[in-house]
């Protein structure tokens, strides 16, 4: 079923196989012009639910599998009275979810609040998503990822991989950029890992890397009147912690650098 409401100059391509139950609803809530939106589901019971504002956006989603869900968040709703889940100009978002496993397919979750200009998202559930936004699929892949992200500022680039390497690992990242020019790249692999990450200032470098058999966990926030260089790694069988509360009032920037587990 689709259900396109209130459109206004959006061309788009939705394609859909023979198995039925699929919904696809966009509802634009503002005047825009000239955005982009190409929409692949396939599979059962998979959703695409979003509102849109603005103009000149350009959104692609590619979901394969079942039980999908890509739009509005759990944790704020539909975004629809205050302009649109997505809303602001020159956005850039490519959302790609798989799962190769069939019948034993679970669900992969992703909702975005975003607002601003000019942010690049790419997000890969069951795909790779290297630091430069490139995308390799992963074909052993169960599903069962969970993204939230919030956006309010501009001009950020985020980059996320969630997958779990034929391993029934489900990864959760919970991430709220507020401020612009942020480069942020999150890799989550194998088993269990789960991210909250908070960005509350401008021109933060961060790169996140959660992967193998241990069962990660970071917390992590970042403040301040500079950006902060932040590289961490958490890896191995056994499980892995870390916590990072950030104020950096260094002129020039701060840098911080963990690796855990082997």
């Amino acid at each position: 079923m689709i259900r396109l409401l209130s459109l206004i100059k959006i061309s788009i391509l939705i394609a859909f196989p023979a198995l039925a139950d699929n919904l696809v609803t966009i509802n634009q809530v503002s005047s825009g012009s000239s955005n982009d939106i190409t929409i692949n589901v396939e599979g059962k019971d998979n959703e695409v639910n979003f509102s849109l504002g603005g103009g000149n956006n350009t959104i692609n989603i590619d979901s394969v599998g079942k039980e999908n869900w890509v739009g509005y968040t759990s944790a704020w709703g539909s975004g629809a009275s205050w302009g649109g889940d997505l809303y602001g100009s020159y956005n850039n978002v490519d959302i790609r979810q798989s799962c190769s496993e069939g019948a034993n397919c679970n669900g992969n979750t992703f909702g975005f609040h975003i607002s601003g200009t000019s942010n690049t998202v790419a997000v890969g559930q069951g795909w790779d998503v290297s630091s430069t936004g490139s995308f390799s699929a992963d074909t052993d892949e169960y599903g069962g990822q969970t993204a939230l992200l919030d956006i309010h500022g501009n001009s950020n680039n985020i980059y996320l991989s969630q997958r779990n390497d034929d391993t029934n690992g489900t990864n959760t990242a919970n991430m709220y950029v507020y401020g612009s020019y942020n480069d942020v790249h999150v890799s989550q692999k194998q088993a269990k890992q789960t991210l909250n990450l908070t960005i509350n200032n401008d021109y933060n470098d961060v790169s996140i890397q959660q992967r193998n058999n241990g069962q990660h966990t970071a917390n992590i926030t970042l403040s301040g009147d500079y950006g902060t260089n932040l590289s961490l790694i958490q890896q191995g069988g056994t499980n892995q912690s870390y916590s990072l509360s950030q104020n950096c009032l260094t002129s020039g920037g701060c840098s911080v650098t963990v690796t855990q587990g082997q």
